[in-house]
């Protein structure tokens, strides 16, 4: 693009109009896509946005890897995409008097992972889905299997290039935002999510705090059947509790010596098979000694395991197809079965065994935090829900076996960081929990199957509530502590009919941060440029 501040306007694609969710599609015919390659011409981009009368607050978007999860990007109100996806630099920078890496938005977390570890041997604790891109996983906290041992990506930020604007003054570029330039903005960039405030087009790491890479990482996956042996009738409610007390027990241990230690609880429903869970196992050298005494304490607690799982109820000899997002390879793509204690990869490695994304699909998802195990009225709502045989409004039996409840170990270094240092809010929970529901269709993109649509959202949204109940169907009680942005769901408040008020939905994800976050969205982004119906400037 030129500097000229008058940037391209390129017809779209099909591929241009929707994301990873097939639910969402841009069908408006005069979408126009913008494709910035560096800052400057994200610039251009905005600006030609801002002199087009013709696009209002809400009918432009950004996108990345375009992995959310509700309709705020592809949908037919919006007119204007900026895709960030070329914005793929990275080296190093000063950051006032502190050396940084910095990294450009449109890399993704399989880029970040190799860059870093490759060319400086250090990571960023962040998500496991390779084609996740950097822009909107780390402003809205960024997680994954390394954030027990080393915290959210945000919690190394300390600074990011971001572009403002409005219609009386035209965009802008604010360069290294950070602690003492802009601090307010650089608090609220740090958890805030996507869109509120501008457009993130860099982030800074402080390369003498970022964690080295780690040497290894060890796999053990355990799953047992639904169905008993020999009978249609699915494993007891019992036998289902004490499998998940077992992995609360083992895996949300929040002391030090236990933070290298992240596990997945696969919740699926009954007519996945089976249901199990995952251990992934981190070693540094400088963090957990002699190599050869850490791999035989571990394979000796994992054998330990195993025997203990067997004793719950026995376990499946078959492969364990784990569902949900991000989709971890199957039992047997790991090279895993319950007669070996685990698989142990090199972290790059370790980290391509874990990165994928699975198929494109459509999907529903809900979230909670939890900072204490599940009581046990919740288990009964959640073996209530595995267990259900699920009709259509047709009256036709719909296979569930895409669904679950998806348990990551959380907390750890997490933890130790103030409620209120970052937009986080969430830092004394055990678990976050996804809600998870996949259907396809044969139908052409922009079409859904809305027999399925129905039938999946509804068990969904159903299991949620009952699992809540006891504070109004909502993770707000004693023992949660609200929802991640990252994680999207109108149902719990939005500004679209049928929903309930934007307020609830906002105080979940940001708790005591919200009455800031609002200040600083109505300071940055006044005209609230990129909103959708859960953005922050609903309420400002």
């Amino acid at each position: 693009m030129s500097n000229s501040g008058d940037a391209p306007i390129i017809p779209a694609s099909v591929s241009d109009r929707q994301g990873f969710n097939k639910r969402w599609y841009a069908s408006n015919d005069q979408l126009q896509i913008y494709r910035p390659t560096a800052g400057i011409d994200v610039v251009d981009a905005f600006n030609t946005v801002l002199r087009d009368k013709t696009i209002e607050p809400g009918q432009c978007q950004i996108t990345c890897g375009r992995h959310c999860y509700e309709g705020f990007v592809y949908n037919p109100s919006t007119k204007a995409v900026i895709d960030l996806t070329g914005l793929k630099s990275y080296g190093e920078a000063t950051v006032g008097s502190i050396p940084s890496i910095y990294l450009d938005v449109g890399l993704g977390n399989w880029d970040m992972y190799r860059l870093l570890n490759n060319v400086y041997q250090k990571t960023v604790p962040a998500g496991s889905c390779y084609s996740v891109g950097l822009g909107g996983h780390i402003t809205g906290g960024g997680y994954g299997v390394l954030s027990r041992l080393y915290g959210l990506s945000i919690d190394y930020l300390i600074a990011i290039d971001i572009v403002i604007g409005d219609r009386k003054n035209g965009a802008r570029m604010i360069s290294q935002c950070s602690a003492t330039n802009q601090p307010e903005l650089f608090w609220a960039i740090r958890g805030g999510g996507g869109g509120q405030f501008g457009i993130i087009t860099r982030y800074y790491f402080d390369l003498q705090n970022l964690p080295d890479s780690p040497d290894y990482i060890y796999i053990q996956s355990l799953n047992w059947n639904w169905m008993l042996s020999n009978s249609n009738n699915p494993i007891s409610f019992e036998t289902f509790s004490s499998i998940l007390n077992y992995f609360q027990d083992v895996y949300t241990n929040q002391s030090e010596s236990s933070w290298n230690t992240f596990g997945i609880f696969h919740g699926n429903h009954m007519d996945a098979g089976s249901l199990g869970f995952s251990s992934v196992d981190i070693y540094n050298e400088s963090l957990h000694g002699i190599h050869t005494n850490f791999e035989t304490e571990l394979l000796s607690r994992h054998e330990n395991r195993l025997k203990e799982a067997e004793l719950l109820s026995p376990l499946s000899m078959d492969d364990l197809v784990i569902n949900g997002h991000p989709y971890i390879p199957s039992t047997k793509a790991l090279g895993l079965n319950p007669e070996s204690s685990s698989r142990g990869y090199t972290f790059l490695e370790g980290m391509q065994q874990l990165n994928a994304s699975g198929p494109n699909r459509y999907g529903k998802y809900k979230s909670a935090y939890h900072t204490q195990k599940f009581t046990d009225s919740m288990m009964k709502a959640a073996y209530s829900g595995l267990t259900q045989k699920v009709i259509d409004p047709n009256g036709k039996s719909v296979n569930m076996k895409n669904s679950l409840i998806q348990f990551d170990a959380y907390g750890g270094k997490i933890n130790t960081v103030p409620s209120n240092a970052t937009a986080i809010t969430q830092r004394s929970s055990i678990m976050k929990l996804q809600y998870q529901s996949y259907w396809d269709t044969s139908l052409p993109p922009g079409y859904d199957d809305e027999t399925l649509k129905t039938a999946h959202v509804s068990w969904l949204n159903q299991i949620y509530q009952n699992i809540y109940s006891d504070s109004g169907g909502i993770p707000n009680g004693i023992g949660t502590e609200g929802c991640y942005y990252n994680y999207p769901d109108i149902y719990i408040g939005s500004t679209k009919a049928g929903t309930p008020p934007i307020q609830q939905a906002l105080s979940l994800y940001f708790g005591k941060n919200l009455d800031r976050l609002v200040n600083v969205s109505a300071t940055y982004n006044p005209e609230s440029w990129f909103q959708n119906s859960q953005s922050i400037s609903n309420i400002a």
